[in-house]
């Protein structure tokens, strides 16, 4: 009998019986199922045993291999942060390293092209100079091919210079 039944049994007055039971049923009732009860554990008592010591080793297994595999995960989990950590701290010193040598290959690169440029102003002038001191200018040259000029037409006489004319 179950305990709504029981409850059932209880609250009833007595002389009247419930619905679905009576007492004499009852006692019959329990006592065919202790004795099934019996017959089935003698029958299959064993066998269900013997599987539920097997699903017990099962299930002992499986959340033994079930822990297993979350440590081996979490390891792993935490061997690749670990290794994506010295990776990103070793990207971030060669980026440094790099930025580094741009700026020094551009501070070289522009002081070589700033002593380059003193370097050509400085002959550019050298060579202005060297034409102005060395070199005639154009009111000199033009001079002196007037002179040319007047000499070879007869105009000027250049002293010391006796011509065929001359006595």
């Amino acid at each position: 009998m179950n305990t709504d039944e029981e409850a059932q049994t209880a609250m009833a007055p007595m002389g009247t019986a419930t619905i679905d039971e009576t007492p004499s049923t009852d006692t019959a009732e329990s006592a065919g199922s202790a004795s099934l009860e019996k017959v089935r554990d003698i029958l299959f008592g064993v066998q269900v045993r013997d599987i539920e010591r097997r699903f017990a080793r099962l299930e002992e297994r499986f959340i033994k291999e079930t822990d297993d595999l979350k440590d081996g995960v979490t390891r792993r989990v935490n061997a690749l942060e670990q290794r994506a950590a010295t990776l990103d701290e070793l990207m971030s010193a060669t980026q440094r390293e790099f930025r580094q040598h741009q700026v020094d290959i551009h501070q070289r690169l522009t002081d070589d092209i700033r002593q380059k440029v003193d370097n050509v102003l400085l002959t550019l002038a050298r060579e202005l100079q060297e034409l102005r001191t060395e070199k005639a200018d154009r009111v000199l040259i033009a001079a002196i091919f007037t002179e040319l000029a007047q000499r070879l037409t007869g105009e000027v006489k250049t002293p010391g210079a006796e011509g065929p004319g001359s006595a």
